[in-house]
């Protein structure tokens, strides 16, 4: 009385056991079809969802516009930037020191300069002495406007840190996502 025992017993009564073997197996390869085809379905929604997905990222790397180095070159600025103060300090002493305070250093330089040069008017074996404190003398002017211009490189715009702290951010950001260096991030 079980149904599996009627539909064979019926099919053999009607002779067409062999035609039913191969619809099941018809059956069998077109359920099989329809399985790969819902999982090509799929692997194509997946393939667009990495495709958005790797778009989103390229787009996001492009906006932020990095290049190699940067966030080295960022560091340092904002070192500098971070400690402007004790730097202006260190400069305008140093420079006091060398050349704009009354006894600076090249005030005493020129004064044992003129010295020398009196001295080697008088014994010529002094030349070599005055050539070096002449050496001596121009490279401490040359440090002292060094050390102005450094002076002046270190009156930068405030704002200028809070601007680097935003875009080392942003580069972290890239960073953490996408690779361990900006290298690593462009490739």
């Amino acid at each position: 009385l079980s149904p599996d025992n009627q539909l064979r017993l019926l099919d053999r009564f009607g002779k067409i056991e062999g035609d039913r073997l191969g619809l099941e197996e018809a059956y069998r390869e077109a359920q099989g079809l329809r399985k790969k085809v819902e999982e090509l379905k799929s692997d194509s929604r997946q393939r667009a969802q990495k495709k958005d997905l790797l778009k989103f990222q390229l787009n996001e790397i492009k906006a932020a516009s990095i290049s190699a180095g940067e966030d080295k070159r960022l560091e340092e600025e904002k070192k500098i930037l971070a400690n402007l103060g004790r730097l202006n300090e260190l400069t305008s002493s140093a420079y006091e020191l060398l050349y704009s305070s009354e006894g600076s250093c090249v005030d005493d330089l020129s004064k044992a300069e003129g010295n020398l040069r009196e001295i080697s008017s008088i014994d010529n074996a002094s030349g070599e002495t005055l050539g070096l404190l002449q050496s001596a003398l121009l490279s401490v002017k040359d440090a002292s406007l060094q050390l102005r211009d450094l002076k002046d490189k270190y009156d930068a715009d405030p704002e200028r840190l809070s601007a680097i702290e935003d875009r080392l951010e942003t580069i972290n950001n890239l960073k953490r996502k996408y690779g361990d260096t900006i290298e690593a991030v462009l490739a």
